[in-house]
């Protein structure tokens, strides 16, 4: 048959499964230790509101409303965790550097692209 392999009865060594399974459990292990209250702080403090530029609105009193208040979670967002867990994978794949570069590039992309 053109296209179709034939099943082979032959196990993957556990050092491959390992290696397949290696990403899912470094990004699992990310999200576990953010949420270690101590850790989770970090994040918190990273993220700072800003006002909008040129964005004066007032109530009648005068203060400045709660609704042109910016703030950008980077660093307590899932994707930034993801893109901090998955380059220990580029190790653990025994990657160059030159590949693992590309690599991040790639995730990079991905996730801008995507999100």
């Amino acid at each position: 048959m053109v296209g179709r392999q034939r099943s082979s009865t032959r196990e993957d060594p556990r050092r491959e499964g390992v290696r397949a399974y290696a990403p899912f459990a470094l990004v699992v292990t990310a999200f576990s230790i953010a949420q270690i209250p101590a850790v989770k702080e970090w994040p918190a403090r990273a993220t700072q509101p800003r006002d909008w530029s040129f964005l004066d609105v007032v109530d009648p009193n005068g203060e400045p409303v709660g609704g042109n208040v910016f703030t950008w979670p980077i660093v307590a967002t899932g994707g930034t965790l993801v893109l901090l867990a998955l380059p220990s994978s580029d190790h653990i794949w025994a990657m160059n550097r030159r590949c693992s570069v590309i690599h991040s590039g790639w995730r990079v992309r991905l996730v801008r692209d995507r999100w």
